[in-house]
């Protein structure tokens, strides 16, 4: 064949051969933009997730727990009727903070100061405050029932042994009967001992999580040297502009997702470093990339062959002889999306165990919170129960955790027995459990109720002498909040452990009383 024949044919195979490759590698390259882009948006929801659930399950909880503590004072000062007489060794006010700093972990001692001007600390030592009213931690706001949580500040003096640089500090006013103010109570809370449970978190990518307040500082941190002492970088602030969401910071090279809390201003951060981003979501590529260099050296492999065998198929045909088959290949990309597929469904398991409670299966306080704010505002028969195990806490010390755990995981299986469309058990924390009762009446949900706690007490257990019942408060909707409506369902669920236990009252029962 004449020279410029073979120039024209090897140019025509060559055109040939790269334009069928442009659709592979357009093919190729929109698939590896948009698989990354999905693999980094799932990361980004996942630690999202992560941020959220920490804030609403663990600073959620100690939140709670707190709002309980300073409520329950409350109702003391409005059944005395009294003064505080903090100056006493005893009497209601000082025996109930007594009782609450030995009985809970939550705080390292109290102030309480009235409006004649006294002032004491318990447990007792030397009073440095010259004036309370001027201390960080002094509530300034009048509202009743509103807590103040004051900024880490500077400790008044040490706390017996420990040595704590700065502290943080919840007070509230107190009113008597008339809405007069009588006095301040208020609780150093003990920040070590809260950041423990960020220990148990086992967050995945070698993420971090951790919480400050509206200062920057870190409130709750796992490593004890930055707690209360050290800050978040100041220009991180300045990226907090919803309640939930997530920036990168091209200084430290992080991407920090956050969830702020609203009553106490403290946000919970997870951060990730770019170097560890980088490293999971091209993990996540790396398959396809391996199959795409695969297919890239067969197609090459077979443009060769083709070429070689066209060439000489029209040599031949130009000589009058007969021509060759040409054999053709193919490669697939099945497993590529086989490994998308499983990342999908990873990522969807954490979104549902998001909502799940895994000791129990039943839903947790994130779902509950978002199934009530889809309830329609003209519901008129909806109810809300808040359900807790007596003497939990006495049982789990007698018998262990493993046992408190079988009787959790028996209230969460004998609980999820009574979903329906109308019903619905959430597992709100600890021996906390919620009920959900939508178009059905008042003695309808007595009726369940008590079918449940009949149920729960005639359970035979393998310790022969363990005997176990609950206590229920039921409040009906009103077109309030969710905290409203928890705090009715509270008071009288108090009513029924004060009465003696193993029973079940609703808030009208309490407000007849």
């Amino acid at each position: 064949m004449p020279d410029y024949k073979k120039n024209t044919l090897n140019r025509l195979l060559n055109t040939v051969f790269i334009i069928m490759f442009i659709p592979f590698i357009l093919a190729c390259t929109w698939f590896y933009l948009e698989s990354k882009k999905r693999t980094s948006e799932e990361l980004h929801n996942s630690l999202r997730i992560a941020a959220s659930n920490i804030t609403n399950q663990t600073i959620g909880r100690n939140i709670h727990d707190i709002e309980q503590v300073f409520n329950r004072i409350q109702l003391l000062a409005l059944r005395k009727q009294t003064d505080l007489h903090i100056k006493d060794n005893s009497g209601p006010i000082i025996d109930t903070v007594n009782e609450i700093l030995n009985t809970t972990d939550l705080f390292l001692n109290a102030m309480l100061y009235t409006n004649t001007g006294k002032f004491r600390i318990i447990p007792e030592h030397d009073i440095t405050d010259e004036a309370p009213q001027n201390a960080p931690w002094f509530p300034h706001n009048t509202r009743e029932r509103e807590i103040f949580f004051s900024l880490a500040h500077e400790p008044r003096s040490p706390h017996g042994k420990k040595e704590i640089p700065k502290q943080v500090s919840a007070a509230m006013h107190l009113f008597d009967i008339n809405k007069s103010r009588i006095g301040v109570v208020g609780f150093d809370i003990d920040m070590a001992n809260l950041s423990l449970a960020l220990k148990k978190i086992k967050l995945p990518y070698g993420s971090q999580v951790f919480t400050v307040d509206r200062s920057g500082t870190y409130i709750f941190h796992e490593n004890p040297g930055k707690r209360l002492i050290d800050k978040i970088p100041e220009h991180w602030m300045s990226n907090l502009r919803e309640v939930e969401g997530f920036f990168y910071d091209p200084v430290t090279q992080k991407h920090v997702h956050y969830s702020v809390n609203p009553n106490p201003e403290w946000i919970t951060m997870v951060t990730l470093d770019h170097a560890d981003f980088s490293r999971v979501v091209h993990s996540f590529l790396n398959p396809l990339l391996l199959i795409v260099f695969i297919c890239f050296i067969y197609y090459v492999g077979f443009a060769i062959i083709c070429k070689l065998y066209v060439a000489n198929v029209i040599m031949k045909i130009n000589y009058g002889l007969d021509g060759a088959d040409l054999k053709e290949y193919s490669n697939d990309l099945s497993s590529i999306f086989s490994k998308i597929k499983i990342r999908t469904d990873k990522f969807k398991d954490v979104e549902i165990r998001s909502i799940t409670d895994p000791l129990t299966g039943l839903y947790n306080r994130r779902k509950l919170e978002e199934d009530f704010s889809k309830l329609p505002q003209n519901s008129k028969d909806t109810y809300l129960a808040i359900i807790d195990l007596d003497n939990f806490k006495s049982i789990n010390d007698k018998y262990g955790h493993v046992t408190g755990d079988e009787i959790l995981s028996y209230i969460g299986s004998s609980g999820y027995l009574l979903n329906n469309e109308k019903v619905t058990v959430y597992r709100f924390g600890g021996e906390e459990f919620v009920v959900l009762f939508l178009d059905v009446n008042s003695a309808e949900c007595m009726d369940i109720l008590n079918n449940w706690r009949i149920l729960v007490s005639q359970k035979q257990w393998r310790e022969k002498e363990l005997k176990l019942t609950f206590s229920a408060g039921i409040a009906h909707w009103q077109g309030d909040s969710l905290n409203a409506l928890m705090n009715r369902a509270d008071q009288a669920l108090y009513e029924a452990k004060k009465t003696g236990k193993n029973k079940i009252l609703s808030s009208i029962d309490t407000h007849a009383h």
